[in-house]
Formats: C-alpha cells, sequence, structure tokens
C-alpha cells in the first residue's frame, strides 16, 4: 500500500511539474526562449542533456524524428508525457521542438 501511495505521489509531482506555468518565457524582446522553456517544463523527465530519461521520457540526444513530430508530441502528449496544448503557445512549444533538435547527438 505504502508503494502505491509513492508511486501515486511521484506521478502527481511529475504532472504538476510538466503542466507549470509560466508567463514570463518571453524575453524583453519578445522572442521565445525554447532553451529556457525546455529545462522549465522538460527538463524534469527529459534532463537539460536530454538523457535523463526519468518516468519513461525518451533520450532525446538519439531522435531522429523530425520537428513536426516533435512538435505533435509536445502538443498532445504521449505515454507519461501530459499534453501542453493548454499551457504553451504554438510559438513556445515550436521553440522547444528547435531546442530538443539541437541536443542531439553529431553524426
Amino acid at each position: 500500500m505504502r508503494y502505491v501511495l509513492i508511486v501515486i505521489a511521484s506521478v502527481s509531482i511529475l504532472i504538476a511539474a510538466c503542466g507549470n506555468q509560466d508567463q514570463n518565457s518571453a524575453s524583453t524582446t519578445g522572442a521565445v526562449d525554447g532553451k529556457d522553456l525546455y529545462n522549465k517544463k522538460c527538463g524534469i523527465c527529459h534532463g537539460r542533456d536530454g538523457k535523463l530519461m526519468a518516468s519513461g521520457a525518451p533520450d532525446l540526444t538519439v531522435s531522429k524524428m523530425e520537428k513536426q513530430g516533435i512538435v505533435q508530441i509536445i502538443t498532445m502528449g504521449k505515454g507519461n508525457m501530459p499534453p501542453h496544448k493548454e499551457t504553451l503557445t504554438t510559438t513556445e512549444i515550436a521553440a522547444i521542438a528547435d531546442h530538443v533538435i539541437t541536443l542531439r547527438s553529431p553524426q
């Protein structure tokens, strides 16, 4: 029973962290900082370097997915990852997707 409560608490914390809204994601120039948003919204499971793989998150450094697919997953969610269509703008999602692509290991 204690294990079940720990798992439920852990999942709740992860969902809350991934869904945390931050209205200050745009810089003073109005540009969206995809790296900063990624670190705030995605880093808890994927890690700042994309290799953490917590809660079933994939290693983003080996992904070959195109930007459109990344945007779709950020928007709609997948597996344990919640959708961000209600918490991020399309511009913010695109900026995060651009940053995710930069995490890839050189070929």
